[in-house]
């Protein structure tokens, strides 16, 4: 069999596997939150007060006027302790 003939073979294969299994099977499962089944029954509170607060352009080279630069191409150096 060529590759082309072994591609399309596969993919109608797996098509007529998918279609066979239902609407059940491609539904997707809840996903858990974690930790014990008796924590998992209790539902999440999102609806206490936000302790935080956004300070905004706390940062500044007020000496230098320029705005922060990024930090992409940082690396930790060759003698594993230095950036």
């Amino acid at each position: 069999m060529s590759g082309a003939v072994l591609r399309r073979a596969l993919a109608a294969l797996m098509a007529i596997t998918f279609v066979s299994q239902g609407p059940s099977a491609q539904m997707q499962q809840p996903q858990q939150r974690g930790g014990t089944a008796q924590t998992d029954k209790v539902p999440p509170v999102n609806t206490g007060a936000n302790p935080y607060r956004a300070i905004l352009d706390w940062a500044k080279f007020s000496s230098e006027q320029r705005p922060w630069g990024g930090s992409n191409g940082v690396a930790i150096d060759r003698d594993g302790r230095s950036v």
